[in-house]
């Protein structure tokens, strides 16, 4: 299976190389100047950089509950996996507090946290592998379609890597199976060592 992407005009190297059509070099000068556009804007780029966007893959190509796992593109919304699993009594757990807005392939970049992360833990403790196109325009597959996967953590550097490892194309993601039953607790303290002591027991 091959990525191919088209050469881009007008895109130059340093002291006026000629544009290339591999993605390598793009990739270059795309993470060189990562940190300046962050600075400026989420989606903001140098000229001579490149902005990688998946918001248009947003299939959910497989929800299999009898194996605990969702096969996602990047595009697709937190919440979306949820709502696809849910007939079947499962959901995707990690809600970086945007679960509306927020795209697997971004929470993947960023090993994303948020309101339950305290009990669920943070993005890369739900993802089980990822197709990935890595900086030099090769795609690899990084873990697998179950947890613990043999051989060195390679997906838990790129979980996490901001782009700077790769782009994933496919992620597999882990589903948990619905509670049994919702219930609210309240409880008052007369001071946070107490409530510390309560939540550590």
């Amino acid at each position: 299976e091959e990525v191919l992407l088209p050469a881009v005009d007008g895109l130059g190297g340093p002291e006026g190389e000629a544009p290339s059509a591999e993605l390598g070099f793009a990739w270059r000068w795309a993470t060189g100047w990562l940190a300046a556009a962050k600075r400026v804007a989420p989606a903001a780029t140098r000229p001579e950089g490149v902005l990688i966007v998946t918001s248009r893959m947003r299939r959910i190509l497989e929800v299999d509950p009898a194996n605990e796992r969702a096969i996602v593109e990047p595009g697709v919304i937190n919440l979306d996996v949820a709502r696809a699993a849910a007939p079947q009594g499962w959901y995707f757990a990690p809600d970086p507090s945007s679960q509306q807005i927020c795209s697997v392939g971004g929470n993947v970049a960023e090993n994303s946290g948020g309101a339950h992360c305290l009990k669920y833990g943070f993005t890369t403790h739900h993802v089980l592998g990822a197709e990935v196109v890595t900086p030099d325009g090769e795609l690899v597959w990084l873990g697998g379609t179950t947890r613990d996967v043999p051989g060195y953590d390679l997906l838990g550097a790129f979980v996490g890597s901001e782009g700077t490892l790769g782009f994933a194309t496919k992620t597999v993601v882990r589903l948990l199976r619905d509670p049994e039953s919702v219930r609210c607790l309240l409880a008052a303290f007369t001071g946070v060592d107490e409530a510390g002591a309560a939540v550590s027991a």
